[in-house]
């Protein structure tokens, strides 16, 4: 199961996988909301939307299902290890992917995932539309509070008259506000690529796990400024 990154971005992901077949459900996926991840910034994923603008039909498909994707997914891993030919479609395998399907319900059910009835509703767009709605809704409000997020808040802007330092940092760098873990990459990556350096995301990830002291997945100026060791 997958419900959102580091930045709060939800996209609720369901599957069932084993040896032969794997089974997805993506429930985000509309063919508009934009799937959010630290890998769009990656050298892949920018090359595949470079070839497909180029005029590469394959590139062009295989960044748009990266990016979009589709509701399901069901693969047959004996045939199609790299799990590019979705079956979801194919009558062949109907009755397998009922199967499937109905042992996602199980095991949705002996995990009590909130997320059961609105998958069992899958088909009724208005009704998913309506469940991510309430989604985006409940990680907004997070975002909202201090406490939790800290980017751009009234509240904390409130507590404490920012320092002559300070207004000069957020005037220079919107950012400032607080730096997510996508952002931080993608900074970091355009700063090797302009210095004809390596970059490597694992130790830019280290380097920001270190730094977000709270765990709450973002770096304000106070942690950014603290030294930590690697």
């Amino acid at each position: 199961m997958y419900e959102e990154n580091v930045g709060g971005n939800r996209q609720p992901t369901r599957a069932i996988l084993s040896k032969d077949f794997t089974y997805i459900c993506n429930l985000w996926s509309d063919g508009v909301r934009k799937f959010a991840t630290a890998t769009k910034g990656m050298a892949a994923t920018k090359e595949m939307e470079r070839l497909g603008k180029e005029g590469d039909a394959a590139m062009q498909q295989r960044y748009d299902l990266f990016t979009y994707n589709v509701p399901e997914q069901f693969f047959d891993l004996n045939k199609d290890a790299d799990a590019l030919n979705n079956l979801i479609d194919n009558p062949e395998y109907k009755q397998l992917i009922g199967q499937y399907q109905k042992q996602m319900v199980k095991t949705m059910k002996a995990s009590s995932d909130p997320m059961l009835g609105i998958f069992q509703n899958r088909t009724d767009k208005e009704a998913v539309q309506g469940y991510l709605a309430q989604l985006d809704a409940a990680s907004k409000d997070r975002k909202s509070k201090a406490e939790i997020y800290k980017r751009g808040h009234g509240a904390k802007a409130k507590e404490a008259k920012p320092s002559k330092v300070e207004k000069k940092a957020s005037k220079a760098m919107p950012a400032a506000e607080g730096t997510t873990l996508e952002e931080h990459l993608a900074r970091n990556k355009e700063r090797a690529e302009k210095k004809g350096k390596p970059f490597s995301v694992e130790q830019s990830t280290r380097w920001f796990h270190a730094k977000d002291k709270n765990n709450d997945g973002v770096i304000d100026e106070n942690e950014k400024k603290a030294k930590v060791k690697l």
